[in-house]
């Protein structure tokens, strides 16, 4: 639907799934804090943006703003803060560990 709407955003999704299907794999190969911080980084990026275009109405996708009760947004918005908060806390670990 969003390839139609607005492409640019269509694409970001695409992405996001790819290099967060890449990290998965990337952490499952190689428990490491550099992949820990990309995580953290790429899923934290996802949650502000999802912030962002309920707050702010991004081009060609205005109808967002104030829709957060959209089932598979929360859905998402979930996944990607778990995802962040799980990659801050093995940061952590590893950081612990190395002391």
């Amino acid at each position: 639907m969003h390839l139609k709407e607005a492409p640019y955003i269509g694409a970001l999704f695409i992405a996001l799934t790819a290099v967060c299907f890449a990290l998965a794999l990337a952490l499952a190969l190689h428990d490491s804090s550099a992949v820990w911080a990309l995580t953290a980084a790429v899923t934290a990026a996802a949650v502000l943006a999802y912030v962002l275009s309920r707050i702010v109405a991004l081009p060609q996708i205005g109808d967002d703003v104030g829709n957060w009760t959209e089932p598979l947004g929360l859905l998402s918005i979930t996944t990607e803060f778990l995802s962040t908060t799980l990659s801050v806390i093995a940061l952590n670990a590893h950081r612990e560990a190395a002391d």
